[in-house]
């Protein structure tokens, strides 16, 4: 199930590093992002799941994908331009689909984590301007790679797996 997301999330390296990265910046970087990784998916794919999950395990990956998603608009308020924005919701979006159906399917959060903390990380060292058609290329292959794995992952869901004891 995981080799997927590691080859959606490694192709934003294509993009290129960042010029002037240094070892502070890198460990910064991977401490924030890491944080980051945890907390979110705490939040979403642990508190948030669960809770949601009342109303069946396949709402509770549209509902909290989807709040997940819409989270991401709060970039607007630092600064970040509106199309980069909606891109980063829908984007946003369809990874917490797939992350949630993980977290269902494999009742594990552990590798969610690894994957939210990875895509943070590659975000902050590779360039992540959209300044380049290359960029919207790179993205628009993790967003479609992204919903077919969705698809893929929704028909192995069934409504009995939600007894989650996620661990």
């Amino acid at each position: 199930y995981y080799i997927p997301m590691i080859l959606i999330e490694l192709t934003s390296i294509f993009t290129g590093l960042r010029d002037g990265i240094t070892l502070p910046y890198i460990l910064n970087v991977l401490y924030f992002t890491l944080m980051v990784g945890i907390c979110e998916e705490v939040f979403y794919r642990g508190l948030m799941l669960k809770t949601l999950s009342i109303k069946g395990s396949k709402y509770a990956v549209i509902a909290g994908s989807i709040i997940f998603g819409i989270t991401h608009l709060g970039n607007l308020a630092g600064g970040a331009n509106m199309t980069y924005t909606i891109l980063q919701v829908v984007f946003a979006t369809l990874f917490g689909f797939v992350c949630a159906e993980l977290v269902i399917i494999t009742r594990s959060i552990i590798y969610v984590i690894f994957f939210h903390f990875l895509h943070d990380f590659i975000a902050y060292i590779s360039v992540d301007s959209l300044n380049r058609t290359i960029d919207y290329v790179i993205l628009g292959i993790q967003m479609v790679l992204l919903l077919l794995y969705a698809v893929y992952l929704w028909f192995k869901i069934s409504e009995e797996k939600m007894e989650v004891e996620i661990r």
